[in-house]
């Protein structure tokens, strides 16, 4: 298969990084959003960095203010499981990683997990037994091409699920047009895997304020194209921009919900530089970590390559990767 034929999307040059989609499950940012009657959604952030036996996270509080009556809380969790089989390529101790990510979950600590590199079924049965009985769990191909593997390799899969406290209302999915170089097939995968964008509806509001029972938040989960090692000469920028115009005037943009949730991995760091895939995203929505911290750094925020990680700090550049967005389609429906 020849090579897509790509318009000219780059506009400066972009330091190829290492590649990290095999890599990192405990990489993430996680988000409390809080809302209330009549839309009054506020919110305000508090980042905590905390350490955990295999990586480093980010914890973002959102603190409600009561400007309405009463308000609720969404936590979010955006976390890189780090999927991939060992034989093509992935890391060390996976059984013992998903397991403890199984028992994360069954913690109940979190409203919404959104989940990338979760590419094997075993590993998402395994996930799905671990939630509470009062959560949900997109299926394994509900967030995948009918014709996704998944018991051997990654083959035409997203490798995104979502969990939730909340029922769903709506459950999509709808891969993206471009995916890698078809020559690069056996260097990076990307074309092989079918990566895209899940969303789901929840109402979280219905069973807890009847008044405001008809408040819709769509939640988004991506993960875009990586690049290859350096040392093989090219990167995939042009994909990852193409990726985000289409996640974001395709998708995002679409969704008549009163808030929007976008998470996942990436690939990028935060470059506001005009063209740049975050300052893309961030015409449109706003990075929940930002709100708070005006000005942050790779070293000391770094979701990859952290070095108080425990697999790749000191090991690979410091960079961040993951990220929670927000958007308010309604009038005053969001204040921080």
């Amino acid at each position: 298969m020849p090579d897509t034929k790509l318009p000219n999307t780059r506009n400066y040059d972009l330091k190829s990084v290492s590649s990290k989609l095999l890599q990192d499950a405990w990489n993430g940012l996680k988000s409390r959003i809080f809302f209330g009657q009549s839309l009054g959604f506020c919110l305000v952030f508090i980042i905590l960095i905390i350490l955990a036996a295999n990586g480093f996270n980010y914890y973002a509080y959102l603190k409600c203010w009561l400007i309405s009556n009463s308000c609720h809380e969404l936590k979010i969790i955006s976390l890189n499981v780090w999927g991939m089989p060992k034989l093509l390529g992935g890391g060390d101790f996976q059984n013992i990683r998903m397991e403890a990510i199984g028992n994360l979950i069954a913690q109940g600590d979190y409203d919404i997990l959104l989940l990338q590199e979760l590419w094997l079924q075993d590993d998402h049965d395994l996930l799905s037994r671990k939630i509470p009985d009062d959560y949900v769990m997109t299926g394994f191909r509900q967030l995948s091409l009918n014709s996704c593997d998944g018991i051997f390799s990654p083959w035409s899969c997203s490798g995104l699920a979502v969990v939730s406290r909340h029922n769903f209302t709506e459950v999509e999915f709808n891969s993206y047009g471009y995916h890698g170089y078809a020559s690069k097939a056996l260097i990076d995968g990307e074309i092989l895997a079918s990566k895209g964008v899940g969303r789901v509806r929840i109402m979280p509001a219905a069973t807890i304020m009847p008044a405001a029972s008809n408040i819709t938040v769509d939640v988004f989960v991506t993960h875009t194209v990586a690049d290859p090692d350096p040392a093989h000469g090219y990167d995939n920028f042009e994909y990852r921009i193409l990726q985000i115009d289409e996640l974001l005037k395709s998708y995002i943009s679409k969704s008549n919900a009163d808030l929007v949730i976008l998470g996942g991995d990436f690939n990028t760091e935060p470059d506001v530089e005009k063209g740049s895939p975050y300052q893309l995203i961030q015409e449109h929505m706003t990075n929940c970590m930002q709100e708070i911290y005006k000005k942050f750094d790779d070293k000391n925020f770094a979701t990859y390559g952290n070095a108080k990680n425990t697999f790749t700090g000191g090991k690979e550049k410091p960079v961040i990767y993951d990220y929670i967005f927000h958007q308010a389609n309604t009038k005053n429906a969001v204040e921080c």
